[in-house]
């Protein structure tokens, strides 16, 4: 369509035998308005005086009707479909991704029926640790050999898992598998609603931590309303 009406306002301008004015080529001139009223911003002043009076401005009015009225509607009702479609069949859609996406970065081998399936990399970095392999490690494996580029991939991830991989064994060790007070404190399950009775009004089963004398509903009826 933009060459269509492009070709049109372009005749039109050297129907006077010049198609330059003000060191302005008409070709360029017409690039500008058609993207300017693309975006909203016509000049019908400059079509009636630059492309003639009235075949100039009707195609104009032409071009602004297509690509502003209907174009850009029905541009953003399929949008707008569109996502509701995804979002009717959201569970769908996002495990045909992850499967699509699992399957893509696994590697196949077929030899004697089997069918391997392993990580991309043999050195895994979960973000945000992959930036370290991106700027530290990475850049090494063209100038070193396989040997030394295996012992460092092991020395970083070494150090960069160390304090992770220390808490998780602390927990697991301390609280998971543990006895005491910080396993009871921890196996309590968050609660989902701060509106949640339980919430506001918390069972105490210790009589020396009551921290009120006064119960919660009357303390909420004493407060302003």
């Amino acid at each position: 369509m933009a060459i269509g009406f492009g070709q049109a306002l372009y005749a039109l301008d050297a129907a006077d035998g010049t198609t330059h004015n003000d060191d302005t080529s008409g070709a360029t001139l017409i690039a500008n308005q058609l993207i300017q009223s693309l975006l909203g911003s016509p000049n019908f002043d400059l079509a009636t005086a630059r492309f003639g009076y009235p075949f100039g401005l009707i195609i104009f009015y032409g071009w602004n009707f297509i690509t502003i009225i209907i174009l850009v509607n029905v541009l953003i009702a399929l949008f707008g479909t569109a996502y509701s479609d995804v979002y009717a069949n959201k569970q769908d859609v996002y495990l045909a991704f992850l499967a699509a996406k699992t399957i893509g970065m696994s590697t196949y081998k077929v030899h004697q029926w089997l069918t391997p399936v392993r990580a991309p990399d043999n050195f895994v970095y979960p973000a945000p640790f992959n930036l370290v392999e991106t700027l530290f490690v990475a850049p090494l494996e063209p100038f070193v050999d396989s040997d030394l580029y295996v012992s460092i991939n092991k020395v970083v991830m070494g150090v960069v898992f160390c304090v992770p991989l220390t808490i998780i064994a602390l927990y697991e060790s301390l609280i998971v598998h543990g006895q005491g007070r910080l396993r009871d404190f921890f196996a309590q399950a968050p609660p989902e609603d701060e509106d949640d009775p339980s919430v506001l009004n918390p069972d105490v089963y210790d009589p020396a931590g009551a921290i009120s004398r006064v119960d919660f509903a009357t303390l909420e009826n004493m407060l302003p309303k």
